[in-house]
């Protein structure tokens, strides 16, 4: 597991954009694959802005820096859900 920052640098802090960090930095658990194949939970991570304007040009700019590649594994999607009629998340 590849362990080194990357992606253009920042040229605020001087360093590169994206950075790894462990499972226990992020808050995460082990994922268990469809083909059982268990993924560390730990990795790259980037928020996904709500706004939709925002949203775009962040994906935009991972396109463009080649934050996927052939290397990629897989990725995770967590997102939260409020239900009205219960008044759970």
């Amino acid at each position: 597991e590849d362990k080194e920052d990357f992606g253009p640098l920042n040229l605020e802090t001087g360093r590169k954009e994206w950075h790894w960090a462990s499972k226990e930095a992020m808050g995460e658990g082990v994922y268990t694959g469809r083909t059982w194949i268990d993924f560390p939970g730990s990795g790259y991570n980037v928020t996904i802005p709500l706004d939709l304007n925002e949203a775009r040009k962040t994906i935009a700019h991972l396109r463009e820096n080649n934050w996927l590649d052939l290397q990629t594994r897989a990725i995770f999607i967590d997102l939260f859900v409020y239900n009205a009629n219960t008044n759970l998340v």
